[in-house]
């Protein structure tokens, strides 16, 4: 092999490892995504919840505040109920508002 067709030999070698290079980090960053989403899909939604017996409100406190449940219990007549196929918690207020008055936005 002379000299030039060793250096265009290396040049395409060059070429096709910087492309699967390209590839990787494309791919690197596309399986991020997906583990962003999957983490966004599995975060408890907060929701208003009523009892659908007795129509008091649903609020989730203490360790249940950020316990991963589907599963919701009336404090007032005892009915059990899972609001939706994903885990909910309840909340006095939609996000960005506030539960209690003395509580910070953070």
């Amino acid at each position: 092999m002379n000299d030039k067709r060793l250096q265009e030999s290396h040049d395409e070698l060059s070429r096709i490892v910087s492309r699967q290079e390209g590839e990787l980090s494309n791919a690197r960053v596309k399986i991020e995504n997906l583990e962003r989403e999957l983490l966004e899909a599995r975060r408890p939604i907060p929701m208003r919840l009523t009892c659908p017996v007795c129509s008091d409100l649903h609020v989730d406190e203490g360790e249940f505040r950020t316990k991963e449940h589907h599963t919701h219990a009336c404090q007032s007549c005892g009915n059990v109920w899972r609001p939706a196929i994903r885990a909910t918690f309840g909340v006095r207020f939609l996000p960005g508002f506030k539960n209690f008055p003395d509580e910070d936005d953070a």
